[in-house]
Formats: C-alpha cells, sequence, structure tokens
C-alpha cells in the first residue's frame, strides 16, 4: 500500500467532512433564521388584528354611548354611561411596545375621547333644550372626529400589515 495515496485519502475524507459539516451549519443556521422571521411576521399580525379589534371595539362602544345621547336627549330623559370598559390601556400597550409609529394617531384618539367626555358630562344632568341642541351637535362633531381617528389607526396598522408581508 502507498503511505501516500493514504495519507490524501485521509486528507480529501477529513475536507469533505468539513466542508459537508460547514454547509449543513450554515443550512440550519439560515433555516433557523428564516423561521425566526416568519415567527415574529405571525406574531406581528396576530398583533395588528388584536389592535384592530380595539380599536373597533371603542368606535362601536362610542356609538352607542352616543345613541344613547341622542336618544335620551330628544325626549329629556336623564343618560347614563356607568359601566362602560373601554380598552384604551391594551391598545396603549400594543402600539408603545409593537407598532410605536401609531402612537401620533393614537394620541389624537386619545385628546378626542377626552373631548367627548368633556362634554358628555354636562349632558348627563342638562334640561334645556337649547343647551341640549348645542350639546348634541358638539357631541355629533367629536363622535365623527373620534371615529376618523380609529379608522386612521386602522388604515396605518393595515399598511404597517402590508409591508410585513
Amino acid at each position: 500500500m502507498n503511505p501516500k495515496l493514504d495519507i490524501s485519502t485521509y486528507v480529501l475524507t477529513l475536507i469533505t467532512v468539513i466542508v459537508g459539516w460547514l454547509l449543513n451549519h450554515l443550512s440550519m443556521r439560515f433555516a433557523s433564521k428564516r423561521t425566526q422571521e416568519l415567527e415574529k411576521k405571525k406574531i406581528l399580525l396576530t398583533k395588528i388584528e388584536e389592535l384592530a379589534n380595539l380599536v373597533d371595539e371603542i368606535v362601536k362602544s362610542y356609538r352607542n354611548i352616543w345613541g344613547e345621547i341622542v336618544a335620551n336627549l330628544s325626549i329629556g330623559k336623564q343618560v347614563s354611561v356607568e359601566g362602560i370598559n373601554l380598552p384604551f390601556a391594551k391598545i396603549q400597550i400594543l402600539i408603545n411596545f409593537y407598532f410605536p409609529q401609531l402612537k401620533p394617531e393614537y394620541e389624537i384618539l386619545v385628546k378626542e375621547t377626552d373631548s367627548f367626555g368633556r362634554k358628555i358630562f354636562p349632558v348627563l344632568d342638562e334640561r334645556d333644550e337649547k343647551k341640549r341642541g348645542g350639546l348634541f351637535v358638539d357631541l355629533t362633531a367629536v363622535h365623527q372626529r373620534i371615529n376618523v381617528a380609529c379608522e386612521r389607526i386602522c388604515v396605518l396598522s393595515s399598511k404597517i400589515a402590508q409591508d410585513i408581508m
């Protein structure tokens, strides 16, 4: 047996094993990275969907509040808005943690809902028909601005989702 041939066989075998290991390692690393990216996209899309549902919940709640106020104002009945639980804390966490680019729109929404709250308190006890009419106009305008703010958050969320996909 030729010793040079044995050494070259061992060297070639060793090189083949090293190249094979290296290719396998790179392939596994690429697959792992790709899987992580897909999981991150999946989580972000889930969070966008959750955000959209929470914003929709706010729109529905304010629509119900506004409808109750309008109905009760028209007949001069006392208005009550107790027991309403709005998901602002959940929305704020989602925006701060996952979607900070939506923060300006969220701040507009909070400002408008605060404005709605300031306008609603005089309505709760108002019995003067002229003042009630003015309050109705004010509340309607604020309600529309809340809807626009919520719609804007949803539109921007959809753009973020499209960018992720």
